[in-house]
């Protein structure tokens, strides 16, 4: 699809989950806990995405929130599910942290983040 786009608009263009990716392999990354406020459907999806790309997914830990709701996410409830996800996988050698920009991200000076377990 990127390609496409480029062909159209005569201009190079990159997608999130391919800068996620090379900030993961940037880090040397490859056991990854994921932290998101989307449903399974959803997680699965980035999991296999991340999976094709060559990572460990440990774990896609979730809150299910509706979309329009995810801005309401306090910053004390991203990082309980971050925190729980990571205690239970001390293999874990990175977090990707995908939230939409609101308070939990601001609070938590993140949105769409990559921290190293290490």
């Amino acid at each position: 699809m990127g390609s496409s786009w480029e062909a159209q608009c005569g201009i190079q263009m990159v997608t999130s989950g391919q800068v996620q990716i090379e900030a993961l392999n940037a880090r040397h990354i490859k056991k990854i806990v994921v932290a998101s406020y989307s449903n399974d459907d959803i997680n699965s999806m980035v999991s296999k995405y991340l999976v094709l790309a060559g990572f460990d997914v440990l774990e896609n830990a979730g809150l299910e929130l509706p979309f329009e709701q995810v801005g309401n996410l306090s910053h004390h409830q991203a990082y309980a599910l971050t925190k729980q996800a990571v205690l239970r996988h001390p293999e874990c050698d990175g977090i990707l942290f995908l939230v939409r920009a609101g308070e939990a991200s601001t609070r938590l000076n993140c949105s769409n983040r990559i921290w190293s377990c290490s």
